[in-house]
C-alpha cells in the first residue's frame, strides 16, 4: 500500500468521523431543544394555573360574601364565572395529572367553603390550596416540570384530606 492510499483512507475515516459526529450532535442538541421547550411550557402552565386559582379564590370569597350579605349583585356572578372560566383553561394546560386533579379537588372545596350561605369553616379550603402549592412548587423544582411518584412523596397529604 503506497504512502497516498494510506493518506486517502485515513482521510475518508475522518470525514466519516466527522459526518458522524455531525449527525451524533444535531440529533442531541434537537432532542435537548424539545425537552428545554417542553420544560418551559410545563413550568408556564404551572405557573398561570397558580395565578388563576389566586383569582379564582378571590372571586369566590367575594361572591359568597356577596351571597351572605343577601346582595345580588351581577358583577359578582360574572367575575366568579369569569375567574372559574380562567381557571379551568389554565388546569386543562397543565402538564401533570396529579396537580390537575388537586387543583379540580381544591376548587370543589373552595366552592363549598367560600360561597355557602352557611358558616362553614375555611380549613379544608385553606389545607387544599396549600397541599397543591406544595404539589406545584414539586413540579417546578423538579427536572421535568412534572411530579413523579418520588417527587409527590415529599408533600404531606394534610391529616383532614385523607378523608376526602
Amino acid at each position: 500500500m503506497a504512502a497516498s492510499d494510506a493518506a486517502l483512507i485515513g482521510a475518508v475515516i475522518t470525514a466519516s468521523v466527522a459526518v458522524v459526529v455531525a449527525i451524533v450532535t444535531q440529533v442531541w442538541t434537537s432532542q435537548r431543544s424539545r425537552i428545554d421547550r417542553q420544560y418551559v411550557s410545563r413550568r408556564a402552565g404551572l405557573a398561570e394555573a397558580q395565578d388563576a386559582m389566586l383569582d379564582l379564590r378571590e372571586a369566590l370569597a367575594e361572591y359568597g360574601r356577596g351571597i351572605r350579605a343577601s346582595q345580588d349583585q351581577p358583577e359578582l356572578e360574572a367575575a366568579k364565572r369569569t375567574a372559574t372560566g380562567r381557571f379551568e383553561t389554565r388546569v386543562a394546560r397543565v402538564h401533570d395529572d396529579a396537580v390537575a386533579t388537586a387543583m379540580s379537588t381544591w376548587r370543589s372545596a373552595a366552592e363549598r367553603s367560600l360561597i355557602s350561605v352557611e358558616d362553614l369553616s375555611a380549613h379544608v379550603e385553606d389545607e387544599w390550596f396549600a397541599y397543591v402549592q406544595d404539589l406545584c412548587r414539586a413540579a417546578l423544582m423538579s427536572s421535568t416540570g412534572v411530579t413523579t411518584q418520588r417527587d409527590r412523596a415529599g408533600v404531606t397529604v394534610p391529616a383532614a384530606l385523607v378523608g376526602d
